[in-house]
């Protein structure tokens, strides 16, 4: 796969980080108000609360390719190739519609490229959708706005899809789907030892 391009927003980075400090503050405040164990358990629980932002904000992106693209949720990977894109739209986020070769469509939705709220449709000048590739310029989705999440992740999409089928690449690049049981594994081991240590301290 050629030229990568990733895509994660910066309040993202912010939010996450700002999550470890809060998470890393309460486990020492806990070493040195009660002590050991007390801290140890409440140290446990932090662990857990930051791999869960950690999943929320850090792991979610959306990687660009010449031949696809890759869109990674909390929970899900879905890897697609662009002769497989029907439509980008920015509705709730940027949303990929694909089709399979039965012509059955599906929506695959970026966790990391969220769209705005309604507010914002009032705020778009006439100059920031100019060319964004929108199939319908008289319907302006206030995600479609390039200073938006969705909208970024967006303008992309279509740049590549549009040189993707301008050029006439051959579809190497095809449908997969990945489940991220391990997050599962890690949450579910972590409450584990975070129970049995409550008991214990208890």
């Amino acid at each position: 796969m050629n030229n990568r391009e990733l895509f994660r927003p910066t309040s993202s980075y912010v939010l996450a980080y700002l999550g470890f400090f809060l998470f890393t503050a309460l486990a020492y405040v806990n070493f040195l108000d009660y002590g050991v164990t007390s801290g140890a358990v409440t140290s446990i629980w932090c662990i857990l609360g930051a791999a869960i932002t950690y999943q929320i904000f850090l792991h979610p992106a959306i990687i660009f390719y010449d031949e696809g693209l890759v869109i990674i949720n909390p929970l899900t990977r879905h890897e697609i190739g662009w002769h497989e894109v029907d439509e980008i739209e920015t509705r709730y986020t940027m949303t990929v519609i694909t089709h399979d070769r039965k012509g059955k469509n599906g929506k695959i939705q970026a966790f990391a490229a969220p769209a705005p709220g309604r507010y914002h449709s009032r705020n778009i000048h006439q100059s920031e959708i100019r060319g964004l590739n929108l199939k319908e310029s008289r319907v302006i989705r206030a995600g479609d706005s390039p200073r938006t999440n969705s909208g970024a992740a967006a303008a992309i999409a279509r740049s590549r899809l549009d040189q993707f089928q301008r050029f006439n690449y051959t579809g190497t690049f095809h449908y997969r789907f990945l489940f991220n049981s391990f997050a599962i594994l890690i949450n579910s081991v972590i409450f584990g030892i975070g129970v049995v240590a409550l008991i214990f301290a208890g």
